[in-house]
Formats: structure tokens, sequence, C-alpha cells
């Protein structure tokens, strides 16, 4: 497996990585067999993938703790990639969501601990109800300064940030806190990061991460058409808006300027 530097980190991830987000089953994919996760884990792992993307928010956290499992004795091979959703960035709370992110990974670090949204309401209305967080939520500097605390105690390795686009990784970038990835939505169907957002990343060394590469399925091989996927997975804004309403599952996305 050919390996590449994550932007201006130490990181050396595999050109292909492995996203985690059926691992531990759910309502979105399903059911999800733990011994089917250790085998795909271990076979990942001895083709030299070594990146594996989780979120605490893939299943409630049941992503993270399959992956920790699977992960057992072989911890040293991997580079894990998490993310805290915006909601739960009030410092202490942002403590509490790494440590038990570090919990159910089983683990002492994660190697990049991601931003999953920019911090503004609409990222955070996606994630809580609470009227006065969503009003008022953390200002980019207090969450990144955080971040950076936890680096510095060693609990995250790296500092990253997913679906930032150039107006949001400015406003980072303002704080005076590296970060070393942005992770985006990125396939054949999906490239408009190709225009402004790419170019920029690679002028400030910034590693990109591509995620839905194969389109939720689509560009698998495994459908013929849109009608053969579930609705549940064609209801993002990288569908057609309609799709959301004949799901019954409509929900506003952040925004990525």
């Amino acid at each position: 497996m050919e390996k590449r530097t994550l932007g201006s980190s130490e990181l050396r991830v595999g050109r292909l990585g492995m996203g985690c987000w059926q691992y531990g089953g759910g309502v979105y994919w399903g059911a999800q067999s733990q011994k089917d996760v250790q085998e795909v884990v271990h076979q990942a792992l001895d083709l030299g993938v070594n990146y594996f993307d989780t979120a605490e928010v893939y299943n409630d956290g049941e992503s993270e703790r399959s992956l920790g499992e699977a992960l057992k004795g072989r911890r040293h091979e991997a580079i894990i990639g998490s993310k805290v959703s915006t909601a739960h960035t009030r410092a202490q709370v942002l403590r509490e969501r790494c440590e038990g992110s570090l919990k159910r990974l089983q683990t002492d670090y994660i190697d990049l601990y991601m931003l999953h949204w920019p911090m503004n309401p609409l990222s955070v209305k996606h994630y809580t109800d609470d009227p006065e967080l969503i009003q008022h939520p953390p200002d980019v500097q207090e969450v990144f300064e955080t971040l950076q605390q936890l680096q510095r105690e060693g609990k995250i390795r790296y500092i990253g940030i997913s679906n930032h686009g150039i107006a949001q990784m400015k406003e980072v970038q303002a704080t005076g806190v590296p970060v070393v990835a942005n992770e985006l939505a990125y396939n054949l169907f999906s490239r408009a990061i190709e225009d402004s957002i790419l170019p920029y990343c690679m002028q400030h060394e910034i590693g990109v991460i591509g995620y839905m590469p194969l389109m939720q399925g689509l560009l698998s091989g495994k459908y013929s058409s849109l009608s053969e996927m579930k609705p549940l997975h064609t209801r993002t804004r990288h569908f057609h808006h309609s799709r959301g309403k004949e799901a019954g599952t409509e929900r506003k996305e952040p925004r990525r300027n």
C-alpha cells in the first residue's frame, strides 16, 4: 500500500483508508456482525490499510467501540481518526467526549481528532435541541484551544476538521491552532471541492481525506438505479433535495461555504 504524509503532520497514511460508520450496527446501516468487523479490519491491516475513520456519532458510539475491539493487539499498526460533534464542544463537554471516545476505542490516544462540522448554529442544531446551545454555541477560538490542550496532554496527536469550506478554514486558522487535515465528501459524482477547496488545502499543507468515495454504494456496482437504494441513504445534499421528503427523513445539513 502506497503511503502519503497527511498534511503537515508526521502521519503516514495509506492511499486507501477504511470508513467505519457501519461498524457496530444501527438504524442507518442495519445490523453488523462483530465477527465480520474483526475479519475486515484484520484483512485491511494485512493488505497495508492503516487509516481507520470513525466518529462519536456513528451508531451512537458503537462504531468506535467495535473498531476498538477489532484492533485489540494490533492498535500499533493503525492510525485512528475520530470526530466530535459540534454540540459537544464546550470546553468541559469536549474533554468528556474525547475521554469517552478513548474509552470506547480502548486506546490512550487518538491519532487524528476532528471537528465533525464547522461551528455555527445550523451545525449545532443538527445534533441537539438545546435552544441556548443552538443560539450561543462556543466560538471557534474556544473549541480549538480546548483541542490544543487535549493535544498537549497526549490524548490526541493531531487536530483536524471535516466539511469545512475556505471561509471556515480561515476562521480555524485565525485561532493559531494548526490543523493537519480536512475530511470532505469526494467521489466521481461529488467533485465540487476540486475548484477551490483542494487548491487551498494544498497551499496551506492541509491534508484532504475523501469520504463517501462510493456515494453511499451507488458507485460500487451494487445498484443499477437510485430507486434500489434505501431512501435513508439518499436524503443528504449529495442527492436531489426532494429525496429527503420521499424518505420522510428530511434533515437540514450544516452548510459548507
